[in-house]
C-alpha cells in the first residue's frame, strides 16, 4: 500500500486558516478548506499541511501570549469539526490494515493524534485510536485481545516520556511492533529508540509506508522492557513525585524565597521533576537541559528572573534522596 505523492500546501493557505481559526469563524473556515479540497488539494494534504501548521500556529501563539486559552481551545474545536468534514466520504480501510494509535498517561494534547489518525484513514488504515490519556496497565488486556499486533504511540510532552515508555513496554510485551511520533521525540536524537520503539518517523504518512512494511510480517514474540536498570533506580521517585514535588515547593518559597503563586510553583516544579525523570530514563540530561534553556526564556519573557529557574532545580535536589540518577541530572544541568 504505498503512499501517494504529496503537493505542498502554499504558505499563504495555511496564513489564511490560521486567520480564521484566530478569529473564530468556523463557517468560514469550513467553507474556505471545502474550496482547497474542491480545487483539488487531496484530503492528506489538508490534513497534514493545512490544518496541522495552523493549529500548531496557534499553539505557539498561545505559548509566546499571543492568544489566550480560551481562544486556543476554540481553534482547537474548530480544527477538529474541519477534520471530520475532511473525512466525509474517505473510502473503507484496507483488510487487514487495522493499528493501535495510542496516547500516554498524562497527556491530554490530543489533535496531533487525532490529525495522524486522520492521516491514516485517508491512506486505507483502520485505526483504533486510544487518546487521550491512558495508563499503560490499561492497554494491556485490549492489546492482547486485537488481532493487529502494529501500534502508534503519540506524545508531545517530553515530561511524558516516562509515560510514554510505559505504553511502548506494554506493548512490546503483548508482541506488537511500534513506531512512535510526536515532538517529545524529536528534541533530542535517539530517544526514541532508547524507550524501546522500533522506529520513529516525524511524518505520519512515512509512518504508514513502516506500518506497511509491518503488515503480514513475522508475530513477535514478548520482548522485555528496556531501560529496566535505569527504571529500578527511578520508580521510587516517579511515584513519589507529588510529595516530593509538595516538599519542593516549601523549599523554594522559604529557603530559596522564590516568588510565584502556590500553584505555578507546583506545576513548573512538577515539570522540571517529570523532565528529570525522562531524562535520566534515557541517559540524555540534554532533555532536562533544553526544557531548562525554553523556562529560563519563558520566565524573562514574564518579566521573572531566569534565575529562578535554577532555585527550583535546587529545591528538587534539596529533596531527593541521595545517589539518585536524577540528582545527577539536575546537577548537571544546574551548572549551567
Amino acid at each position: 500500500m504505498p503512499s501517494p505523492s504529496r503537493s505542498e500546501v502554499p504558505p499563504v493557505a495555511v496564513d489564511l486558516l490560521t486567520g480564521l481559526l484566530r478569529s473564530g469563524d468556523a463557517a468560514a473556515a469550513q467553507q474556505f478548506v471545502d474550496s482547497q479540497l474542491r480545487a483539488g488539494m487531496g484530503r492528506v494534504e489538508v490534513i497534514e499541511g493545512l490544518l496541522g501548521p495552523a493549529i500548531a500556529r496557534i499553539g505557539q501563539l498561545w505559548q509566546e501570549g499571543g492568544v489566550s486559552v480560551a481562544v486556543e481551545h476554540r481553534a482547537t474545536n474548530i480544527v477538529e469539526a474541519l477534520l471530520r468534514f475532511t473525512l466525509q466520504g474517505v473510502p473503507a480501510a484496507v483488510r487487514g490494515h487495522r493499528v493501535l494509535l495510542t496516547g500516554v498517561e498524562g497527556e491530554w494534547h490530543v489533535m496531533p493524534a487525532r490529525l495522524v489518525a486522520g492521516v491514516w484513514n485517508c491512506l486505507g488504515w483502520d485505526v483504533v485510536a486510544l487518546t487521550p490519556s491512558l495508563p499503560a496497565e490499561d492497554l494491556r488486556a485490549l492489546a492482547k485481545a486485537e488481532h493487529t499486533r502494529i501500534a502508534g504511540v503519540s506524545c508531545s510532552l517530553v515530561s511524558n516520556l516516562v509515560p510514554a515508555w510505559q505504553v511502548i513496554t506494554v506493548l512490546r510485551s503483548c508482541g506488537y511492533r511500534v513506531v512512535v511520533g510526536g515532538r517529545a521525540f524529536d528534541v533530542v536524537s535517539g530517544v526514541a529508540q532508547a524507550l524501546g520503539a522500533d522506529a520513529h518517523e516525524r511524518d505520519p504518512v512515512r509512518a504508514s509506508d513502516v506500518l506497511a512494511d509491518w503488515v503480514g510480517a513475522a508475530r513477535l514474540p514478548s520482548r522485555p522492557a528496556v531501560r529496566a536498570q535505569a527504571w529500578a533506580q527511578i520508580e521510587p521517585v516517579w511515584f513519589h513525585l507529588p510529595s516530593l514535588v509538595e516538599q519542593a515547593a516549601v523549599v523554594a518559597a522559604e529557603l530559596a524565597a522564590v516568588s510565584m503563586s502556590a500553584d505555578t510553583l507546583r506545576q513548573d516544579l512538577s515539570l522540571i521533576a517529570r523532565t528529570s525523570c525522562a531524562a535520566a530514563l534515557t541517559g540524555q540530561a540534554e532533555l532536562l537541559g533544553q526544557h531548562m534553556s525554553w523556562y529560563r526564556a519563558l520566565l524573562e519573557a514574564s518579566g521573572i528572573d531566569p534565575a529562578t529557574g535554577h532555585a527550583l532545580i535546587w529545591s528538587l535536589e534539596r529533596v531527593l534522596p541521595a545517589g539518585e540518577s536524577i540528582r545527577a541530572v539536575l546537577s548537571a544541568v544546574g551548572q549551567e
